[in-house]
């Protein structure tokens, strides 16, 4: 889903108001690479749901990601058919 930070605070607590017009809480623990967000940013994220209310889980700020960008961010990387660590 796509959607706009409405709220994000020092505590690492926001609100995301998505495309669809509803209102998701999110904490900094379910942002993608732990970057802060700002007011007004658009971002992506997914969905998920706990006892009948909803989440945002997995955001990002809009710009498209790379197959390779979550793994890359942290270093880990992908190595090469045939090599070993």
């Amino acid at each position: 889903m796509r959607g706009i930070v409405k709220k994000f605070d020092s505590q690492g607590f926001g609100i995301i108001a998505s495309a669809d017009g509803s209102k998701l809480p999110f904490t900094l623990s379910d942002v993608l690479f732990r970057k802060p967000l700002e007011p007004g940013q658009k971002v992506v994220f997914s969905v998920r749901k706990v006892n009948d209310k909803s989440f945002a889980m997995n955001v990002s700020n809009e710009r498209r990601l790379r197959p390779l960008d979550i793994l890359d961010e942290g270093g880990a990387g992908m190595q090469k058919a045939g090599t070993s660590n």
